[in-house]
């Protein structure tokens, strides 16, 4: 009977695509040379600086350094405000949220190891997925579990025919790569699914998920995932943040400007037949979902991401939890770079944009140790006095965009989402966790090249709350209280457009061209209006402390003298850091970005009230420091000036973007869950 009914199936057309065969793992001792090479490559640029040192003057060698870091911060900045755009208008495109017909066989696989916390919740939503029972297998792994999962996998199976329980025993490896390839074995679904065993996948995510390999050149799509325990602590609600941000708009905008989607490693489907060409998931590595999205695409397949595909997942909520996840992920990505970058770079089926945002993506885990490195040499030479390059004024100029540039994909998907005002407020703490994250990241690239080889190492659940548990009672399975997670998808109200002759031109050009424009027009007028809207700012400043500190100040252009009591000077203010130029010049871009998502006026609204608390932070700091030094000397003042008032420019920067993202919210055209 089930026979038939697959047969009553439709089957799966098969891949087309134009490009070389899928490839096999890379093997040990391919992964070794790789990292020689890289040793070796590290090696030169140091004996270049070096020599340029010595023959040409530290000077320009700084000069050299100080430029390919700029040149980083400023390709990321760019590409930030590519993706978010490029997702903002992808959001308006207003699919219908219906849930597909299922037509096709699945597997869905799960590899579990001590999962006993979290795999009754799992069992629970999958056997609640609104998919056909006669086209659903489901296969679970236990991987030498110590705990109970093993007794409670058996005990979900007696009464679930479409559950298939396997056990490897304690001498199994490969960690999670090795038990998904002996649950591929058994595999029967012309798609294969893989989910963790934390996750809680939506009831129509199957549907969806299946639903986009109706094109034929798909060889994998990818899903959206959610943080469902974003109160468990502060790691946990900026991991969630992080997430919202990476799938809403990072993962959109890939898709929509490049068609460069990654998989995955839940939430994701792949076609089987794929994946057995492939040899299945490289257990030398331990992101192995980063080198099967390699493979796919030298393969000249393509990879869809599907945001209506919903899962729910838990974030860590520890620290150090956080600190292992992070340094396993940042240490496997650059093993893929390591194997794949060479192959990337001459291969003749990935060309243009997408090529470009794939080899971006690939060394998104170097770039933060390119900086680092270069940020040491910087600082090891100020300590030996060596002069620091001129072109440090147009950097430091930039400041404000620079912070911002990591929290916009995120500040654009609370936007999307209505967020919660606390939602706005916690963003910039992310600024942290990027910290963190360069330390880590040089910390896993140290090791890569240099240490031992890494062995799995998995994330602890955390204890599920009863009332939140699916539980079994005999054969029966007993839901929580609370219904099931089910996403509520992406209500839209696109308004009226007219067809731009842009939309001729290839997506990933069009909005690269869209993109360029808006910072070349930005740009432009920042460069010209910069040096007034610094007058204008000055003597404002000026006449506004004359009035409340009765402070003696002259204004000269856009330079802001300072005298204490005794008509001395004291503070001369012509930092360009300090101006709100560059918040404005940021204003503009991110409503640029917002403009699909939000109306005109409550976008002139947030950039107004932006560039007003960025001018009133600069009125408190100088008055501040006028009155410090009034009254405590010139040196309290400086000391003031290189601690407090330093960090009080960074919060007011920052609430400036909470200000600017969080008012057009409120009248948001589109809500996502969030």
């Amino acid at each position: 009977m089930i026979s038939a009914a697959l047969a009553a199936a439709e089957s799966l057309p098969a891949l087309r695509r134009d490009g070389p065969p899928f490839r096999q793992s890379p093997s040990v001792r391919r992964q070794f040379r790789s990292a020689r090479k890289e040793r070796r490559a590290w090696g030169v640029v140091l004996v270049v600086l070096a020599a340029v040192a010595a023959f040409a003057g530290p000077t320009l060698a700084l000069g050299i350094i100080f430029g390919v870091v700029s040149l980083i911060f400023l390709i990321a900045l760019v590409r930030n405000f590519t993706i978010s755009f490029a997702a903002s208008r992808s959001m308006m495109a207003g699919r219908g949220c219906r849930p597909p017909v299922a037509r096709r066989t699945v597997s869905v696989l799960v590899a579990c190891h001590n999962e006993d916390r979290v795999i009754d919740d799992l069992l629970g939503h999958l056997s609640a997925l609104d998919y056909p029972s006669h086209l659903l297998q489901i296969i679970m792994v236990d991987d030498g579990s110590a705990d109970a999962t093993l007794e409670r996998l058996r005990q979900w199976q007696v009464g679930w025919p479409a559950l298939t329980v396997l056990a490897r025993g304690a001498d199994a490896t490969g960690g999670k790569s090795g038990a998904l390839n002996d649950a591929l074995r058994h595999a029967t679904g012309d798609i294969v699914v893989v989910f963790d065993a934390d996750h809680r996948p939506d009831r129509y995510c199957l549907r969806y998920l299946t639903a986009v390999f109706d094109d034929d050149d798909v060889a994998a799509a990818q899903g959206r995932c959610v943080v469902y325990n974003a109160d468990a602590s502060l790691i946990s609600e900026l991991v969630a943040l992080d997430y919202l941000g990476g799938f809403v708009v990072n993962e959109r905008g890939r898709t929509a400007y490049a068609g460069a989607p990654s998989y995955g490693g839940s939430n994701c489907a792949i076609r089987r037949d794929v994946l057995t060409a492939m040899g299945g998931w490289n257990v030398m590595s331990v992101t192995e979902d980063t080198d099967i999205t390699m493979r796919i695409y030298l393969a000249g397949a393509r990879i869809a991401y599907e945001p209506r595909a919903v899962d729910y997942e838990q974030a860590v909520s520890g620290l150090w939890a956080y600190i292992k996840q992070r340094h396993r992920w940042a240490l496997g990505h650059q093993q893929v770079f390591r194997d794949y970058v060479f192959d990337l770079v001459r291969s003749r089926t990935i060309r243009g944009v997408q090529k470009a945002e794939l080899l971006f993506y690939l060394a998104i885990y170097h770039l933060p140790v390119i900086c680092t490195v270069g940020l040491v040499l910087m600082g090891v030479a100020a300590l030996l006095g060596v002069a620091s390059p001129t072109s440090t004024a147009v950097l430091v100029g930039l400041w404000p965009l620079l912070v911002w540039g990591p929290l916009i994909p995120v500040g654009i998907a609370l936007v999307a989402a209505r967020a919660p005002s606390r939602r706005f407020l916690m963003a910039p703490l992310l600024l942290l966790l990027v910290i963190l994250g360069v330390g880590i990241v040089t910390t896993a690239w140290a090791r890569g090249l240099f240490g031992r080889r890494y062995s799995w190492a998995k994330t602890v659940r955390a204890e599920q709350l009863e009332a939140e548990r699916a539980q079994l009672s005999g054969e029966q399975v007993v839901l929580p209280d609370r219904p099931l997670q089910r996403a509520q998808g992406e209500r839209v109200a696109p308004p009226a457009r007219r067809r731009s002759p842009m939309t001729e031109l290839v997506p990933g050009f069009r909005i690269l061209a869209l993109t360029a424009i808006a910072i070349t027009i930005g740009s432009a007028a920042y460069v010209v209006c910069e040096f007034w809207v610094r007058r204008i700012e000055t003597s404002a400043v000026s006449e506004i402390l004359r009035a409340v500190a009765h402070t003696r100040i002259e204004a000269d252009g856009d330079r802001l003298w300072l005298y204490d009591r005794r008509g001395e000077l004291f503070l001369l203010v012509t930092d360009i850091g300090c101006s709100i130029a560059p918040v404005m010049l940021g204003a503009l871009l991110i409503c640029l970005v917002l403009r699909p998502l939000a109306p005109t006026w409550s976008l002139i609204l947030g950039a107004a009230s932006s560039i007003c608390l960025a001018f009133g932070a600069n009125v408190v700091r100088i008055g501040g420091l006028a009155l410090i030094a009034d009254f405590a000397g010139f040196d309290a003042m400086r000391l003031a000036h290189d601690t407090i008032a330093s960090a009080f420019v960074i919060v007011a920067v920052m609430m400036s973007f909470v200000v600017l993202v969080a008012i057009p919210a409120r009248a948001a055209r589109i809500e996502i869950d969030a």
